[in-house]
């Protein structure tokens, strides 16, 4: 063999080398699962949560000028506000207008994302605080994952905080 034949032959067992190497590591990076995927899609759940609930919150309530912050707010202390319903000039207290708006909106947003979920808006302590409004649509108790988003703000006065939770399962 010539000197030149002798070269092509070693690039050719290099070339076949490399691509054996390639197909071993892809091969082997294909087996493994995949995390990033999981880890991204968590981050989406949760962002999308966050900001749905810090959204809710700002949104105007068609009572008034007031937001459903300030609804929350007027519902856990004393109660002034109050709102037109219909046209007949029926009003009723924020607390009742809070709620039958924010299970509309909340049902329709979250069915829109196909995901059971608990929303609840507590007075005081996370989980130890009297419950002011709830809204469940199958709970998550038997979900296979979920993501939880919460938002606190304090309220006038002396009163103890406001605590807004969304809790979404699937």
């Amino acid at each position: 063999m010539r000197k030149s034949q002798i070269e092509m032959v070693g690039l050719l067992v290099i070339v076949i080398l490399v691509v054996l190497v390639l197909f071993f590591v892809l091969s082997f990076s294909l087996s493994q699962p995949n995390d990033t995927g999981s880890r991204v899609q968590e981050f989406v759940d949760d962002s999308i949560l966050n900001g749905f609930a810090l959204v809710l919150l700002e949104t105007s309530s068609g009572c008034g000028d007031y937001n459903f912050k300030e609804l929350l707010e007027d519902n856990a202390t004393q109660s002034f506000i109050t709102c037109e319903v219909g046209d007949n000039d029926e009003r009723i207290s924020s607390g009742e207008f809070a709620e039958k708006n924010l299970e509309r909106l909340v049902n329709r947003s979250m069915n829109f994302l196909e995901m059971d979920y608990e929303f609840t808006v507590t007075l005081g302590r996370p989980g130890g605080g009297e419950e002011l409004m709830r809204i469940v649509k199958n709970g998550c108790e038997n979900a296979r994952r979920f993501e939880t988003d919460s938002a606190s703000f304090p309220t006038r006065q002396d009163y103890q905080p406001v605590h807004v939770r969304l809790k979404a399962c699937w």
